[in-house]
Parts: C-alpha cells; structure tokens; sequence
C-alpha cells in the first residue's frame, strides 16, 4: 500500500462531550505519518453582539478551561504535532478563518445530538461551517465505537472519485468495509402522453446512464481494493437524497461520505441538494467533501 501524503486536521472544541466524540471518530482512522492537529477553542466572552442580545453572552470565558481539560489526556499522542489555540469571536465565522489561514484539509465538528442537526436554521454556526469551509467538513452526531461500515455516495463526477481518494488518505482499519453507492435519477418523463419512439429513446438513454453508473461504481470499488480495503457497490433508481437515506437507514453505516458541488455566493443558500439532506437526516457521522483551491 502506497503512503498517503500527511494531512493537517483542525478540531473545533467547546468542551462539550459531543465534541469530544467527533476526535475519538477521528483518532478511528490510522492518520498518516506527520499528520498533525489543531485544537481549536473560540470564546464568545467579551464580543459584543446587537442590541437586545446581551443575554447571548457567556457568562464567564471558558476558552482557556477547554484546552487545559483537552491536554488532560483527549487527545491521542499518535499525532505527530498538536497545536492548540484560543481565539475570540463568533464561532463559525473564527472557524472558517482558522480553517483558512492554516490550510487545513480536514475540519471536524461535533453535533448536540441528531435533532441540533434538524432543527438548526440556516445561520447556525453548524450549518455555517458545513456551507462555507472551503475543505471538507466531517460533522460527527454520536459517539462511534469502531468504523465498521462506511458508505460513500458517487454520481460520475470527476469530485465524487477525489471524494472516495481523500477518504483512503484517512486510512482506514483493515476491518472497514466500504459500500460504493450511486443513484440514477428519474428522467424527465412528463405528464403527458409520449409518441412511442420517444418513449423508447428515454428507455435507451436510461440504459446508457444505468451502465455509465454502473462503470463509475465499479472503478470506484476496485480503487477502494487496491488500498487493501474491503468494498462493495449498489446503484440504485430514483431521487438521490432519497434514496441514498434509505440505504444508509437499511445498512447503518457509521460512516457517509458525500461530496460538495463547492457552490459560491448566493447559489450555497439553495437547499435540498443530495450533501445537505444527507447532513440534515442522516443518524451517523457524515463527511462533507469538498475539492480545495489551493493558491
């Protein structure tokens, strides 16, 4: 097996214990050699915030109380640097920034329980980070004893094959089986009646998807192989979120790898994207892939 390329992960505490269980995911995978980490706590103590929301602010600063409890022994000594650091500010946007400035390639987060997930509204700084991180985005919702089972979505893309790349960087235990899953989408039949040569084109147009998918699955599956994992694939019919949920629903995987289209601007606020919805109602930890621009 080839040696991965090192990777720099940053790790956004608040002491809280589901933060704590988005690290032990991580401290999961057989990080490569020189990875390091950065432990990242932000105060809101002291940031003013509009009028009216005073009573948002922290009562007392934390910020320093969480690294010294995170030294205690959180963290595994497998890394081969931690950095640990302290800002001020509010929090997805001091990430984000963080994220930035030390070019990380993985940001880990954790959720208060799947529901925080839910019933989040589009500015909260879980949402934030996960629409704006401009590197992928591991979001981890309870605690998870051993990766038995990941399964990563693919469409054909040129992103979902890197997305399936970065996760063998994390490399996983050899026990982990992979599932490889694709979902062809309804074509735009209509309502109305069709001629019937019409009618078969789109059968025929559906069978070449069906196949290109089927091609796109499998050389995804034999480069899981030759990292020596175990793999699997499926394709399947119908809306992709939709389905995609009910697969991870049917084999409880305790991993979900989907990719990010990286939208930009105004176009991150569209919703319902297969990424978002996977995020929103999945019951394990999902991973957010998203291709970096490096300068």
């Amino acid at each position: 097996m080839k040696t991965s390329p090192s990777l720099h992960v940053l790790w956004a505490t608040d002491g809280s214990p589901a933060s704590r269980m988005a690290l032990e995911l991580v401290q999961h995978f057989r990080m490569p050699a020189a990875s390091t980490l950065r432990v990242l706590s932000v105060s809101e103590f002291g940031v003013p915030y509009p009028t009216g929301l005073a009573a948002l602010e922290l009562p007392e600063d934390r910020g320093e109380a969480v690294l010294e409890s995170v030294k205690r022994g959180v963290v595994s000594s497998d890394w081969q640097a931690v950095h640990y650091e302290l800002l001020r500010g509010r929090p997805a946007e001091t990430i984000l920034l963080a994220a930035n400035r030390h070019h990380v390639d993985l940001v880990v987060v954790g959720a208060h329980g799947r529901s925080d997930i839910q019933q989040c509204q589009l500015g909260s700084v879980l949402r934030r980070i996960v629409l704006y991180a401009s590197c992928p985005v591991l979001v981890v919702k309870q605690p998870v004893a051993a990766l038995r089972h990941v399964v990563i979505g693919v469409d054909g893309s040129q992103e979902a094959e890197a997305a399936a790349e970065f996760l063998l960087r994390l490399s996983l235990p050899d026990s982990t089986r992979v599932t490889v899953a694709s979902v062809i989408p309804p074509l735009p039949y209509g309502q109305a009646p069709m001629m019937e040569d019409h009618a078969a084109r789109l059968q025929q147009i559906h069978g070449q998807v069906e196949e290109e998918t089927r091609k796109s699955v499998t050389r995804v599956v034999e480069k899981i192989r030759a990292q020596a994992c175990l793999a699997d694939g499926t394709v399947v019919s119908g809306h992709p979120a939709r389905e995609l949920l009910k697969l991870i629903e049917a084999v409880q995987p305790d991993l979900v790898v989907v990719g990010s289209r990286g939208l930009t601007g105004d176009t991150r606020y569209l919703m319902g994207s297969v990424s978002d919805s996977v995020v929103l109602y999945a019951p394990c930890a999902v991973l957010v892939f998203r291709q970096q621009e490096r300068q």
